[in-house]
């Protein structure tokens, strides 16, 4: 079943009772006023698929119990105060589609085990505080379209690996510590289709702005489809 509390005026907290809903499958609480933690004993809830609960006061970090939910397949606690890391369980969601997380206060790495989620299509952690570098298993996500990273603090260069995500239609990674040359093998999934932002915003391209320089990564010396 559906259950849409969004856009009221509800406040306090997720009660941990909500563990017994285990026939819901949608729960829906965004736009509200709830704050404190994601209680652990949403890994109970064994039918979920879809948990929205974006634009709220959240706080505390995403709880490990989320790993329990093998049938979810989109999460979004966008717009909430959340800290602590990406937990390493969400790679034993296979059936997950799309997890946005985007303006938070999470941190941390983003874990290796995201390589996991093969039916993976969007990944949004945009306006964190993520460190370290992308990983490399970021390319078996070969059924990714939306990849958002920017403003983070991310660091080291773009895998190669993430050649392989021909299905990619939008890819930004703006607005990170992120440095030496684009992959050709990004290069080529250039087109028409697909929007991609290096340049960290209020960069111009203009007066003594080098146009191959994407932040602090540069274009390679072969053509590189219209971002050079």
């Amino acid at each position: 079943g559906t259950l849409r509390l969004s856009y009221n005026m509800l406040t306090g907290k997720l009660p941990t009772e909500m563990g017994h809903l285990i026939r819901l499958s949608n729960l829906h609480v965004h736009g509200n006023r709830i704050n404190g933690t994601i209680p652990s004993e949403i890994g109970l809830m064994e039918n979920m698929r879809l948990f929205d609960a974006k634009t709220n006061e959240l706080s505390g970090t995403i709880p490990t119990e989320i790993g329990l939910l093998a049938r979810l397949s989109t999460l979004d606690l966008a717009d909430n105060m959340l800290v602590g890391s990406v937990p390493t369980e969400v790679g034993h969601l296979t059936g997950f589609f799309k997890l946005y997380v985007h303006d938070n206060r999470i941190n941390g790495t983003i874990p290796s085990e995201i390589g996991l989620i093969e039916n993976m299509t969007t990944f949004d952690l945009e306006s964190n505080k993520l460190t370290g570098t992308i990983p490399t298993e970021i390319g078996l996500l070969t059924r990714l379209s939306i990849l958002d990273l920017t403003h983070n603090m991310l660091t080291g260069n773009l895998p190669t690996e993430m050649g392989r995500l021909t299905r990619l239609q939008a890819l930004f990674v703006a607005n990170n510590s992120l440095s030496g040359v684009i992959p050709t093998e990004i290069c080529t999934l250039w087109n028409s289709s697909l929007i991609i932002f290096f340049r960290d915003y209020g960069e111009s391209n203009s007066g003594e702005s080098n146009s191959s320089s994407y932040g602090g990564l540069s274009c390679p010396d072969v053509e590189c489809g219209m971002g050079c």
